[in-house]
């Protein structure tokens, strides 16, 4: 696989942000690409592969055992579409949860050509959240996990293979730091990708859907609006509206299920948090 991400002075630039679910990754997105730069978003398409491709290997509870809802996102589709030419614009998005890429043992569908970033957030703000999000479904939370190992060390392992593999050296954001310290944290993820920060990134239109430049499958959209993910980010107008998103947690009141899902995460995320993006990051 090329690794080789230089470019022309006309070609996009093209970011990765790989994650895990409810960590706050479509707020750094809708971040970035609110610049002034010409932007295009691919949004969950590995995700709509992985749960609704003809080679879907984790679907949603509710849509386990029926035919593929996108049968025209095979990985190599999805693949060929995100390295295909995108004349006039000036910045490629690609946001997806690291679980999603990874097929048959290896990284091969993995686009060339990004740099790839990393979203973490505490296991346990993770799983809340999941809880919220899927309160009226008669589903528990480890239904929608790909296996024990809990989504975490899947990003850890994309982790390894992007620094010790492609020998890029890989961004890693905390969403805590990127609620608490918004600007700061933004100028340092710039920085680290070659993106010129911009004012505009602190700021935007509030919206009841994603922004227009943002593509994701008719599927994918259904099922945000359905179950409401998302919709915070979409209907915010600053990372300042998210302040509570980075509170304390009193692990006590959590549910068993979140307490025995965060102890089997803890461990990879915070072999993760150790290498998060902080002043004075050397950046090669």
């Amino acid at each position: 696989m090329s690794t080789d991400i230089n470019r022309n002075s006309t070609d996009p630039n093209k970011v990765a942000i790989w994650s895990v679910p409810r960590s706050l990754s479509t707020v750094l997105t809708r971040c970035i690409s609110s610049s002034s730069a010409e932007c295009e978003v691919y949004f969950e398409y590995y995700g709509t592969a992985c749960c609704f491709g003809p080679e879907r290997v984790c679907s949603p509870p509710a849509f386990r055992g029926q035919p593929p809802k996108q049968p025209e996102y095979s990985y190599e589709w999805v693949k060929k579409t995100l390295e295909s030419d995108h004349t006039g614009k000036q910045l490629i998005i690609v946001k997806d949860p690291a679980y999603t890429v990874k097929v048959d043992g290896n990284y091969d569908m993995l686009p060339n050509g990004f740099k790839h970033t990393f979203m973490v957030r505490h296991p346990a703000k993770v799983f809340r959240s999941m809880a919220v999000m899927i309160k009226e479904m008669p589903f528990p939370i480890k239904s929608y996990l790909p296996n024990c190992r809990c989504i975490f060390q899947e990003l850890v392992d994309l982790y390894k293979y992007v620094t010790d593999e492609l020998h890029q050296h890989s961004v890693i954001v905390d969403a805590d730091d990127l609620v608490q310290n918004p600007e700061e944290t933004l100028q340092l993820y710039c920085d680290a990708v070659d993106l010129t920060y911009d004012r505009q990134m602190m700021k935007w239109s509030p919206s009841a859907d994603p922004p227009s430049y943002w593509n994701m499958s008719p599927t994918f959209r259904e099922m945000t609006s359905m179950l409401g993910i998302n919709h915070h980010a979409y209907q915010s107008t600053c990372v300042d509206q998210l302040k509570a998103d980075g509170d304390v947690i009193d692990m006590s009141k959590l549910s068993k299920e979140i307490q025995e899902l965060t102890e089997i995460a803890l461990p990879s995320y915070k072999e993760l948090y150790e290498k998060r993006l902080r002043p004075g990051t050397q950046i090669d």
